[in-house]
């Protein structure tokens, strides 16, 4: 089952560690604890991958954090290669790590040959890796990044639906139809707050942390990052613990002012609010947005056309 295949139009897109994150955190316990740390692509993900069928369409499969793969792996990417370009496709692997670059190396050669193959590296010392025939010079890093962005905005807008108080994304619904791109997003976010700092990727680092979803809807999203942090879920009813880190956990975050009061009580108990982590937040330039963490960002401070989803080390 593929989690993280998003398209737009004939452009799609595939996250190998989110999948490799997934089939760790399915195996349950022993192997969950490894879904955000592994370094390992493997062979059952890859299957899976190269199993689908392409045709004169854009493929991204991106290799962010993998650096080392199962026996036989680089052979079952290569063949897909060859596969999709004998379909009229484009190809691009990127954000590759240099690790997995270089056991990738002795499988590439016949592309390289046959002249399929362009590498080059991006501003974060990553490899990408284009497969394909001869193209217009516009096909640079700035292109892939402009084109892998506008796949997973358009994702995600079309999860929002019109409610009597907004806009919203009908998280508890979405995930009892097994809306797999959500909990997708869901990794995404939690490999966002790992990597700003907030928390950490292991739960004895996490011991002291807890997520406190601060409305009913925040709920299924605090259990989803929960399980891929290994974080304990807080209610807010109840009294916040003493010396505990709290991450408050909304569906959307409009206004900073929703946060104050559960501040406040974290404060008169001796707590932390480490930070706030949404799906989707509008910053309206009030309040500190370093302590925020969403998957899509509205920035209304420098206008609304301006919007922001990467992490510091994608495209």
């Amino acid at each position: 089952m593929r989690y993280s295949f998003i398209s737009e139009g004939e452009s799609h897109y595939i996250c190998m560690h989110a999948e490799t994150a997934m089939y760790l955190r399915l195996k349950g316990e022993g192997f969950a604890e490894q879904c955000l740390q592994n370094r390992i692509l493997f062979r059952e993900t890859t299957e899976e991958t190269v199993d689908q069928e392409f045709s004169d369409e854009k493929l991204f499969l991106d290799l962010s954090y993998l650096q080392v793969m199962e026996e036989g792996v680089a052979e079952l990417l290569i063949n897909a290669m060859q596969k999709w370009i004998s379909c009229n496709c484009e190809v691009y692997l990127i954000k590759t790590e240099p690790e997995l670059y270089e056991g990738l190396k002795p499988e590439l050669e016949c592309l390289r040959a046959a002249g399929h193959l362009t590498v080059k590296k991006d501003a974060y010392n990553k490899i990408i890796i284009r497969f394909t025939g001869t193209l217009p010079e516009e096909r640079n890093v700035n292109w892939i990044k402009n084109t892998v962005h506008h796949i997973h905005k358009e994702n995600i807008m079309l999860l929002r639906e019109e409610t009597p108080s907004g806009k919203k994304i009908p998280v508890v619904r979405l995930l009892a139809q097994e809306e797999n791109c959500l909990i997708y997003f869901f990794y995404r976010m939690a490999v966002r707050m790992v990597e700003s700092g907030m928390c950490h990727a292991t739960y004895e680092e996490n011991r002291n942390y807890f997520l406190l979803p601060l409305c009913g809807d925040a709920v299924p999203v605090a259990m989803e990052l929960a399980a891929f942090l290994h974080m304990e879920v807080a209610d807010e009813e109840k009294n916040l613990h003493a010396e505990a880190k709290y991450i408050i956990v909304r569906d959307v975050i409009r206004m900073t002012c929703q946060q104050n009061a559960i501040t406040r009580r974290a404060r008169a108990a001796g707590a932390e609010i480490v930070g706030a982590v949404c799906l989707l937040d509008i910053y309206t330039g009030i309040g500190a947005k370093e302590k925020r963490v969403s998957f899509y960002t509205i920035d209304m401070d420098k206008g609304s056309a301006f919007k922001e989803m990467w992490l510091k080390n994608d495209l």
